[in-house]
C-alpha cells in the first residue's frame, strides 16, 4: 500500500493543508477586471490541483486498491504547468518579478511531479505533491488571492 511510508497523522496534516489551500483558492476576489481574471485562473488551478490530490491520495485507498490513476495525475499536472506559465500575463502582475518567480517555481514543481507520475512512483509522487503545495502556499502567502 502506498501509505506505508506515511503515518495517518502526516496524511491528516496534509489533507488539512490541502483543504485550506482549496478553500483559499475558492475564495471570491473583489471586483475589477484583473481580479476577476485572477479568480478565474485560480479556479482552474484549484480544479486541477484537487484532481491530483484525489488521484494520488484518495483513489488508491478508497476506490481501486493500490492503483493510482497516473494518466489523470499527468493530465492535471500539465494543466497546472500551463496555467502557471500563463500567470505572469495577468495585467497587474506583468512587471512583478516575484510573481513571475512564483509562477516559474509552480511550473517547475508541476513538471517534476509529472515526471514522477510518468514513472508511476507513488511514494515519490506524494512527496512531490507536498512541494507543489508549498509552492502554491508561498505565492498565496505573499499575494493573498
Amino acid at each position: 500500500m502506498i501509505c506505508t511510508k506515511y503515518s495517518p497523522r502526516s496524511l491528516v496534516g496534509f489533507f488539512a493543508g490541502a483543504t485550506l489551500l482549496t478553500a483559499a483558492l475558492a475564495l471570491p476576489v473583489p471586483g475589477g477586471t484583473q481580479e476577476v481574471e485572477v479568480g478565474d485562473v485560480m479556479a482552474k488551478m484549484e480544479g486541477a490541483y484537487s484532481a491530483v490530490v484525489k488521484s494520488l491520495l484518495l483513489v488508491p485507498v478508497q476506490e481501486s486498491g493500490d492503483e493510482v490513476p497516473f494518466p489523470v495525475v499527468q493530465q492535471r499536472l500539465m494543466e497546472i504547468a500551463k496555467i502557471a506559465k500563463s500567470l505572469p500575463e495577468i495585467e497587474n502582475y506583468k512587471k512583478d518579478a516575484s510573481f513571475r518567480n512564483y509562477s516559474l517555481k509552480l511550473e517547475a514543481e508541476a513538471g517534476a511531479l509529472s515526471k514522477l507520475a510518468a514513472k508511476k512512483d507513488s511514494a515519490a509522487s506524494i512527496s512531490a505533491l507536498f512541494r507543489l503545495q508549498a509552492a502554491c502556499l508561498a505565492c498565496h502567502n505573499d499575494f493573498r488571492f
